[in-house]
């Protein structure tokens, strides 16, 4: 697969060319947020020494539909401008972070205390 996505301007997650990324939409029915994945390996986010795919944007309102994504469409789209504003608000993009866990995980089971 090409890493040419033709998308225009640069990430607001990793800096990188958006044309690096290849997007996919969230699997939930009904829901219009888009997954985008940098296609550049080992170094995006600066301290990965990962060399596979990252992601930048996830869905926060369905983390666990990463398994389900499908990044073969033809034609690329961009992350909608609702995920753009709420990355600017909260630094929050749903994506991987530099350790390559996903920000919008959902929060850890409490245990009780004795």
């Amino acid at each position: 697969m090409s890493a040419s996505s033709g998308l225009r301007g640069q990430c607001d997650v990793c800096l990188h060319a958006n044309n690096s990324h290849t997007t996919a939409p969230c699997p939930a029915n009904r829901c219009r947020n888009r997954w985008k994945r940098c296609q550049v390996t080992g170094g995006c986010f600066r301290a990965s020494n990962n060399w596979t795919y990252r992601m930048c944007y996830g869905c926060k309102d369905h983390p666990a539909a990463e398994d389900s994504l499908d990044f073969g469409a033809p034609r690329q789209k961009d992350v909608t401008r609702a995920q753009k504003e709420h990355f600017k608000q909260t630094g929050d993009a749903g994506g991987q972070t530099s350790g390559g866990e996903l920000t919008s995980s959902s929060p850890p089971l409490q245990s009780s205390s004795p």
